[in-house]
Formats: structure tokens, C-alpha cells, sequence
């Protein structure tokens, strides 16, 4: 019985949770790359997010200064943005900001600069956007509760020191 329960209970929890990659490898041939996309690998429609390509290349032929790279963001078939992402330590990064929720495809596109030294590579993530920034005052203060709050304890405990100090003055 207690195995039937633990297995409900598991398959349960399967079926609620969501989807989420927090890094996502992507492979075409011989080069892969792992997606990290900062703030907190989910981001929100309406911010920045900064994303980072981290390439690896099972021959060992592959050199960021020899690849014509690109970064694609699409939506239904629709390109939105390419760029030619900046190389920082190793890893390629270049920051977008998702215009509204949905899913979109980003692609990293490759070609060698030099012929011979790696093969041209397409890499497709499909990205969920789910949750968009609020820009309202109700939202502000629900996103920073604890900061809000933290002011207000701040606040009375002045008032109270102000109000003993006045007491024993006197």
C-alpha cells in the first residue's frame, strides 16, 4: 500500500511540475554548446536577459576567433534579432530582451572563417517565456515585501527612539 501511495504520489508531482532546463546542451555534429541565460535561467518578458554559449568541440578544431558566429532569435518562423555575439573568457554572450510571453527559438549559427578548421553548425533552443516584468506599484511592492517592510520596522523603530529619548530628557 505504501508503495502504491509513494508511486501516486511521484507520478503526481511529475505531472505538476514544469518543464525547466536551467542549461540546455545543444549538439550539431561535432560542436555543442551549453545555453546558460542569466537572470536565474528564466527569463521574463520585458527584462534583459544576457545569454552565454558555452562551445565544445569534440575534434578540438573549433577556435572562437576563427568562427563567423551569429545569435537568432525567432518567433513562429519570424526573425526578431540576430547579432554577432561579443567572446568573454571563452564563452559567447550577447543580451536580448523577449518583447511578451511565448516560445521562441534561438539559434547559434557557426562558420569557420579559415576553411578546414570546423564544420558550419546551426544550434536551436526553444525558449518558454512565461512570466513578464510588472511595471505597477502593486507589483513593486509584492516583488519587495521584505525590503517595504524592513523600512516600516526601520521607521517606527526611530519614532520609538525618538519618542524615549524626548521622555527621558524632560
Amino acid at each position: 500500500m505504501k508503495k502504491i501511495l509513494l508511486l501516486i504520489g511521484v507520478i503526481t508531482l511529475m505531472g505538476i511540475a514544469s518543464p525547466v532546463s536551467a542549461h540546455e546542451l545543444e549538439t550539431d555534429g561535432q560542436i555543442g554548446a551549453v545555453l546558460h541565460i542569466d537572470p536565474a535561467d528564466s527569463p521574463r518578458a520585458g527584462q534583459q536577459a544576457n545569454l552565454f554559449f558555452d562551445l565544445k568541440d569534440k575534434q578540438g578544431k573549433f577556435s572562437l576567433e576563427q568562427c563567423d558566429c551569429k545569435v537568432v532569435v525567432q518567433q513562429n518562423g519570424e526573425e526578431l534579432y540576430s547579432v554577432s555575439p561579443t567572446s568573454v573568457s571563452g564563452v559567447l554572450t550577447t543580451a536580448y530582451t523577449f518583447p511578451s510571453k511565448g516560445v521562441y527559438q534561438l539559434q547559434l549559427q557557426g562558420k569557420p572563417l579559415q576553411k578546414d578548421s570546423f564544420a558550419a553548425f546551426t544550434l536551436t533552443y526553444d525558449i518558454s517565456i512565461e512570466q513578464e516584468i510588472s511595471l505597477t506599484t502593486s507589483g513593486y511592492f509584492s516583488s519587495h515585501w521584505a525590503s517595504v517592510l524592513l523600512i516600516v520596522a526601520g521607521a517606527i523603530a526611530f519614532g520609538l527612539y525618538l519618542l524615549l529619548n524626548k521622555s527621558t530628557t524632560e
